[in-house]
């Protein structure tokens, strides 16, 4: 059974944001293997879509997170759209338990487990569309999960910021297949992301991935790092994953 525990912290719970209907909430989610998955669900006081937008973060052992910069960016300005949105740190980072995986096999497991708790919320009067966006080692980790979530047909689409595609093989421990297979069958819209000063994957390279991933658009971002450490970068980053889903979602 899957559990959303909330911390008792005043400073997290049942936030509203300034200036837009929009309650923040924080707290652990139970996920199928007894792991403890820290979230934090950003949801409108009106919805415009029954849509549900799991985000996911770089590579924790090198410091990414939940409150990742760009993670933070586009879970705010996501949620504006009138979505509900989900960020999460996997297990082993901050107030997640566990430990990685090696091969990603923990993080898997993790998204599922945090798409099937949040897609119960009374909020929803019927299941949700789902879109799934990661960044770096999380778009690693959501993209292969492509296939799973197209079963029933709710994969709205599926964004990718910075995906690393030369060091899948180190994220993964040679298991980049695995990771990359989904993606390549997969024909859900998919956005790629990705700056010309990426500092592990270049345009090149990655235009020569997507070319073979149906269904997908790749948008380049002129002076843009893998960091997004310029405010316009980041500004600009947001804007684009914003007008996508809004022009989908029509």
């Amino acid at each position: 059974l899957l559990q959303f525990l909330y911390f008792i912290e005043p400073n997290h719970k049942n936030r509203m944001e300034e200036g837009a209907a929009v309650s923040h909430s924080e707290g652990l989610v139970e996920g199928e293997d007894g792991v403890q998955i820290h979230t934090s669900v950003a949801i409108p006081s009106e919805l415009t879509s029954e849509t549900l937008v799991v985000l996911t973060h770089p590579y924790g052992s090198l410091g990414g997170d939940m409150n990742n910069p760009v993670i933070l960016s586009l879970w705010h300005a996501v949620s504006k759209l009138g979505i509900v949105a989900v960020r999460m740190n996997f297990r082993g980072v901050g107030c997640s338990s566990g430990r990685g995986t090696w091969r990603c096999g923990g993080e898997q497991k993790d998204v599922l487990s945090v798409v099937s708790h949040f897609e119960k919320i009374s909020k929803f009067k019927r299941p949700p569309k789902i879109i799934l966006i990661g960044y770096s080692f999380g778009s690693m980790v959501s993209g292969s999960l492509l296939s799973h979530f197209e079963k029933d047909n709710r994969l709205l689409c599926f964004i990718a910021i910075a995906y690393p595609f030369s060091v899948t093989w180190f994220l993964s421990l040679f298991n980049s297949s695995a990771m990359t297979d989904s993606l390549v069958a997969s024909k859900t819209p998919k956005l790629f992301l990705h700056g010309t000063q990426d500092n592990f994957t270049s345009v090149d390279k990655c235009r020569s991935r997507v070319e073979t991933i149906p269904n997908t658009k790749l948008e380049v971002l002129e002076g843009s790092d893998h960091f997004f450490g310029r405010r316009q970068a980041l500004h600009e980053c947001t804007e684009r994953v914003v007008n996508y889903i809004s022009n989908l979602m029509g």
